[in-house]
């Protein structure tokens, strides 16, 4: 059986080959690897990261995304789908680690604005000139062959 906290070579390969923000991570948003563009863009969210809380306890994450609330949001509708993707206890503490933030409460509580994923920007304020933005599309690939525990999220740049 596939350990997922060890992805094989060609899928490292794959993961590393973008030049743009990229990782590996399950369903509960556990981050198995992440491209150095991608741990640039989200310091707190490299490998052995969760990206949920990663969005909700690094302040850094509230001051780069221009939308915070909504991706907080967006993040947390998918979060909820993985209750029974992953082991209750992991679940658990995720949500646990997330109850801190003063704020969870009430976004937990809340349902995300249904959104067109096919062409979501993710619009950054770059943190040496927080007037400037990078815009980015996301996608998320699940793989087929041969079937893995992860998905490759990418931030591709819209320009």
């Amino acid at each position: 059986m596939l350990d997922p906290a060890d992805p094989p070579s060609p899928d490292l390969a794959l993961l590393h080959s973008f030049p743009h923000p990229a990782c590996l991570h399950d369903d509960a948003f556990d981050v198995f690897d992440a491209n150095l563009p991608f741990q640039q863009a989200f310091p707190g969210a490299g490998p052995g990261a969760n990206l949920l809380t990663a969005m909700m306890m690094d302040p850094v994450a509230r001051l780069r995304l221009d939308d915070w609330e909504s991706e907080a949001l967006r993040l947390i509708s998918a979060f909820r789908t993985a209750e029974n993707a992953t082991t209750p206890e992991r679940y658990a503490e995720i949500v646990g680690l997330c109850q801190r933030v003063p704020d969870w409460e009430r976004l937990w509580h809340t349902e995300a604005e249904p959104a067109d994923y096919s062409e979501r920007v993710l619009t950054f304020r770059e943190p040496e000139s927080p007037d400037e933005h990078s815009a980015y599309y996301v996608r998320l690939f699940t793989f087929e062959s041969p079937q893995r525990p992860w998905r490759l999220l990418t931030l591709i740049p819209a320009r």
